[in-house]
């Protein structure tokens, strides 16, 4: 379900672009480089569903993740701080004040949290929207089923309640990057860190055991699956 401003309307396609669009440039204005990932990017990317917040990861070391969301709030008075409704919680969450009345979460993230990779400058993409950097889709497809699996096996109902929208996701993702971005392979990202490719080969697996009719989008990326009904044996993508 998409997030309700407090006026009761549902967040659109507009609102998560506009955020988008506001915490890149706030970022920019203070000297920091950064891209969308998750569901926001998919729906940079074309996605149909539209996103409960924007995931950003701010390619930097010299902040944490607190000191970054301060930096927004000093920038642009639009953005502001919350505290969370978890009592133990050490952090605040960030929102983006609307045009239209309302808001709009934005999760602040570093590379290495999450096991999310350093993108390269000269990776960052910029698609159809003006003023949105974004992570290359095929990593934002990996994190996509890095959390599919996280939602998987963990005990939280909430988490298990994303599942539906986790496969639907992949799936959608799948099938845009091999229509419109057909070269985007293993083997043109090979920034891609050894460890997160490897990571996500174990949970291609898992995805091609669970929905086999994935197997083909999977081997036109260049992974190598099992193959169901032949003995465990796998296809090779080359």
């Amino acid at each position: 379900m998409s997030q309700r401003h407090p006026n009761g309307r549902r967040l659109t396609t507009q609102d998560i672009r506009k955020t988008s669009r506001a915490t890149a440039a706030a970022l920019a204005a203070r000297g920091l480089n950064s891209c969308l990932f998750g569901s926001a990017a998919c729906s940079m990317y074309g996605m149909r569903r539209v996103p409960n917040d924007v995931d950003i990861v701010v390619l930097t070391e010299s902040y944490d993740q607190e000191q970054i969301k301060a930096l927004l709030v000093a920038q642009d008075p639009k953005f502001f701080l919350a505290r969370s409704r978890n009592p133990r919680a050490t952090y605040q969450i960030l929102y983006y004040r609307l045009p239209s009345r309302g808001f709009c979460k934005v999760d602040i993230l570093l590379p290495g949290i999450m096991d999310i990779p350093s993108v390269p400058l000269s990776r960052i993409t910029y698609t159809r929207i003006p003023g949105v950097p974004v992570m290359p889709l095929l990593a934002v497809l990996l994190l996509k089923l890095q959390g599919w699996t996280e939602h998987r096996d963990s005990e939280r109902k909430d988490f298990q309640k994303k599942l539906y929208m986790d496969v639907d996701d992949i799936r959608e993702t799948l099938a845009i990057l091999r229509r419109v971005f057909p070269k985007e392979t293993l083997k043109s990202e090979s920034w891609m860190p050894s460890s997160f490719v490897n990571a996500a080969k174990s949970r291609v697996d898992e995805f091609v055991e669970a929905f086999p009719d994935t197997t083909e989008h999977w081997l036109f990326i260049g992974f190598d699956v099992p193959v169901v009904g032949m003995g465990g044996a796998t296809i090779d993508s080359d």
